[in-house]
């Protein structure tokens, strides 16, 4: 066992894998110009990307999720990351507190793992529609590849309360997303190999002879 302690001591030397938290607050997007050229940025462990943040004239540095030129979703990937809370504004023409707003979901090897949804409920209701904000707290978002936000009041996906509640066949809702706290753990690059060595030390270790006498 001496000689695994020895590795692992060296691992944390030289091969550290130090949680990189942030908070991804989309200050990169660039309200200078209209163009909807798509980017991705990788910060803190994770990559996002937004690429229609500039429609008719209005921008603005925060994920766009709704109708009328916007998507109605976004994804952040990354690998074994957690996310623990998130910024939201928006407002939508439903009324019924029961219908979802805003629905936030994280992915581990392709396998949904954990929901957690705003509901229209949640937002100050008047005859006209729902508006809100808030801070989002997220306590079982871990270990995760895929972290995303979709607004469910969009008439692009032909939702129905959306088509009663709008007869203009315009935007039925919109959200803005921001602040989201990320922590991520990246593994090295030289890890595999890494791995490999112990593997060949270890079953060597095993094999050597035993002194008689």
């Amino acid at each position: 066992m001496g000689i695994l302690l020895r590795i692992f001591t060296l691992c944390l030397l030289f091969f550290p894998m130090h949680a990189r938290a942030g908070t991804l607050t989309f200050d990169q997007i660039d309200c200078a110009g209209d163009t909807l050229i798509p980017f991705n940025i990788k910060e803190f462990g994770v990559t996002w990307s937004e690429y229609n943040y500039y429609s008719y004239g209005w921008c603005s540095q925060s994920l766009l999720l709704g109708d009328d030129g916007w998507s109605s979703s976004n994804t952040i990937t990354g690998n074994d990351f957690s996310v623990q809370a998130f910024d939201w504004v928006g407002d939508t023409d439903v009324t019924d507190p029961k219908l979802p707003f805003l629905t936030a979901e994280g992915y581990r090897y392709g396998t949904l793992v954990a929901v957690d949804v705003i509901f229209v409920g949640d937002l100050t209701i008047s005859d006209f529609g729902g508006r809100g904000e808030g801070t989002r707290t997220l306590s079982n978002f871990v270990g995760l590849d895929e972290f995303s936000i979709t607004m469910n009041q969009t008439l692009d996906g032909q939702t129905p309360a959306c088509l009663v509640a709008v007869t203009s066949g315009y935007q039925c809702g919109l959200v803005e997303i921001d602040n989201i706290v990320v922590n991520a753990v990246p593994v090295p690059a030289s890890l595999p190999l890494l791995l490999g060595a112990i593997g060949l030390l270890w079953g060597g270790a095993r094999r050597r002879p035993r002194p008689v006498g």
